[in-house]
């Protein structure tokens, strides 16, 4: 039988999955609840026009941290790729997938943004159409950068499910915390519930907020940063004893 050479790596695959996985959420609660929270007033185009013109920078802060989100994202993808390889391949190609599925999404809802703010501040536009004109495409362009988002949050639904699989069964990480990542499906399906079906319950809007089931992902990040040396041990075991040819 032919023996698998498997490379000497001391690269920490956990703690690039864990930081890049804080960026993300860093950037993520920055543009939600310090620009879109302060700039976009549901329901009132007129207002949220007036917000964004009165502090544009802010604007353009939302869209910096919105491509650093991409960024992070592309990082966690390859990170808890390379982490979880020798544990499931397949599975673990399958959570890079849905990593990776929400960028472009993302990138072209930024469009949409690009685009709002073109409407705003452009005079050739503000002149060559009415105020109520301006403010049904402005409403038009929130509603589908809105719906951007929910479409890209779809993704994290199902990618919980396979990181939680994958933590529980890895053998180098916490079988509890796989279980906790696997319940932040819920905290993603509300979140996605909400947006499609236009859902104002409270329920809805506590779990997809500030439902307990998404501290299970900040847990995880915060996890592999702080246990990132003891992880990359088990790693490099299970990656002794695993049919991976790298």
């Amino acid at each position: 039988m032919q023996q698998i050479n498997k490379p000497k790596t001391h690269f920490n695959y956990a703690r690039l999955a864990g930081l890049s996985y804080l960026g993300l959420i860093i950037c993520g609660i920055y543009t939600e609840f310090f620009v879109r929270g302060k700039l976009y007033i549901k329901g009132d185009v007129a207002a949220t026009i007036t917000n964004i013109q009165a502090d544009e920078l802010l604007f353009r802060f939302g869209f910096l941290t919105d491509l650093m989100m991409m960024f992070f994202g592309v990082m966690m993808a390859l990170g808890f790729y390379m982490l979880f390889r020798p544990v499931n391949k397949g599975l673990s190609l399958f959570t890079l997938f849905l990593n990776l599925a929400w960028v472009p999404i993302l990138a072209f809802n930024m469009l949409n943004q690009l685009d709002i703010l073109l409407l705003v501040n452009n005079s050739e536009y503000i002149a060559s159409f009415s105020s109520e004109q301006i403010h049904a495409m402005i409403g038009h362009l929130l509603e589908r950068r809105d719906m951007g988002y929910v479409i890209a949050q779809t993704f994290f639904g199902p990618w919980c499910l396979a990181v939680g699989y994958l933590v529980y069964t890895s053998g180098f990480m916490s079988k509890i915390l796989g279980v906790v990542v696997m319940v932040a499906v819920i905290d993603h399906l509300s979140w996605y519930l909400a947006g499609i079906f236009n859902l104002d319950s409270p329920w809805v809007q506590y779990f997809s907020y500030i439902g307990l089931t998404g501290i299970g992902e900040i847990v995880l990040c915060i996890y592999l940063v702080i246990m990132g040396g003891y992880v990359h041990k088990g790693y490099l075991k299970r990656l002794k004893l695993s049919h991976v040819d790298y």
